[in-house]
């Protein structure tokens, strides 16, 4: 990602990146120019790799974008169609959009979505580009996000679910609203799919609606945690994040979560680096010639 122009970044940064008011010396503490200067204005197009054990779907290559923040530093509307950009030459089957576009980070400042909003419009996806909501923005009261992405053909999903066709098979995408908010319905929307057989990959913004997934869904996608935004060598995250980025399983279930593009609260990143996630979703190939063929076979009385 592109630094903005210097001229728009808080005095604070410029004190601290050594190019502003004169002062160097604080630009030469080298963990503070790493945290606050270099590693939040990079970004990462970042591959990640799942293979769900209840996926009976076709493959996919997802691409998801986290936590945009946008008007926080380093995240203004240049570096914004420079994601866009480099999501599109990724060639994604799908973008999912997962949540927290406002802003309210110290030295930020707001962007109406009216200005953004056209240029996620630019997203482009066979299988289209859907969004769910995050904390930031029910908290800044950002009631114009779900209209402004409709009108740019994106779809928010809260609690609500659609029907997706790829090659090798169809999925139910089923969008679950924010947790941290109350406003997940997780549930709810799984009971209203029908007992079609198909399997459901699920997005969200909070990943600890996976603690209680229903047994329907294979896959969940979510950001929210930003990885912690600081990951010490040894240590890392010195946050106790329950799923701060990475893949986990439980209960014959996956769960996804990426680090995400901004920064929250503190225009800060130190070993977490800005991502757009490119998930590759695998459907699980039973093994050929495995003891659960042979018992199918000698069942069948077939050797």
């Amino acid at each position: 990602m592109q630094l903005p122009a210097l001229r728009s970044l808080p005095p604070a940064i410029l004190l601290l990146c050594g190019v502003g008011g004169g002062v160097s010396a604080l630009g030469a503490v080298g963990v503070g120019v790493e945290a606050v200067c270099i590693e939040p204005a990079e970004l990462l197009m970042q591959p990640e790799e799942v293979a769900p054990a209840a996926w009976n779907g076709p493959p996919l290559r997802i691409a998801l974008i986290a936590d945009l923040h946008v008007g926080s530093p380093y995240v203004d509307l240049a570096s914004i169609r420079t994601l866009v950009a480099r999501t599109n030459d990724q060639h994604p089957d799908l973008v999912l959009l997962l949540g927290d576009y406002a802003n309210d980070v110290l030295g930020g400042e707001p962007v109406p979505v009216a200005s953004y909003a056209p240029l996620l419009g630019e997203l482009e996806a066979p299988l289209g580009v859907f969004a769910v909501l995050g904390n930031h923005d029910w908290w800044s009261r950002a009631g114009g996000i779900r209209e402004a992405f409709g009108a740019e053909g994106i779809p928010v999903l809260e609690n609500t679910s659609r029907l997706l066709w790829a090659p090798g098979g169809g999925f139910w995408l089923v969008g679950v609203g924010d947790s941290t908010t109350l406003h997940a319905g997780m549930a709810g929307a799984i009971r209203a799919l029908p007992q079609d057989g198909l399997p459901v990959l699920a997005m969200t913004h909070n990943p600890e609606v996976f603690d209680d997934m229903p047994s329907r869904v294979a896959l969940l996608v979510a950001g929210h945690n930003h990885g912690g935004q600081v990951a010490l060598p040894w240590i890392g995250s010195p946050l106790l994040l329950s799923y701060p980025r990475g893949v986990y399983e439980a209960r014959g279930q996956s769960l996804v979560v990426t680090s995400g593009v901004g920064t929250s609260f503190l225009p800060l990143r130190l070993g977490v680096p800005p991502e757009v996630m490119i998930l590759t979703v695998r459907p699980v190939e039973r093994v050929a010639g495995s003891w659960s063929d042979s018992l199918l076979w000698a069942v069948l009385g077939v050797h």
